[in-house]
């Protein structure tokens, strides 16, 4: 029994979803993030979601994958998802608003084995 819940416990802190929030005077400019996850390269993951929700009172732009994934978001209320083959342990997610003066975002990545 703890040992499988030292596995769960385990596998949890190795897949966790690395999550920024965007808000404030950061939402009106470019931000860029690595995200990663705790996974040993050699176990790499297979796949990469991208999730992002909340709001802006403009446009954005999310890219990830060295530029070839985009998210085009805004304006309003936003729940978008991108997902696709990725086989490193982790990403740089950019954010590129346009016209953004006010809003709240939640981007996560999810890596996948």
């Amino acid at each position: 029994m703890i040992a499988a819940v030292a596995l769960l416990v385990l596998g949890a802190w190795l897949l966790h979803d690395p999550t920024v929030i965007i808000q404030g005077d950061a939402i009106r400019t470019t931000q860029t993030y690595r995200m990663h996850s705790h996974a040993p390269e050699l176990l790499g993951p297979n796949r990469l979601t991208v999730t992002v929700t909340g709001e802006i009172d403009g446009t954005a732009t999310i890219t990830s994958h060295n530029g070839l994934e985009t998210l085009n978001i805004g304006p309003g209320p936003i729940r978008a998802t991108n997902s696709w083959e990725h086989y490193t342990n982790s990403d740089t997610i950019t954010y590129q608003p346009a016209g953004v003066t006010k809003g709240r975002l939640r981007i996560t990545c999810s890596f996948e084995m």
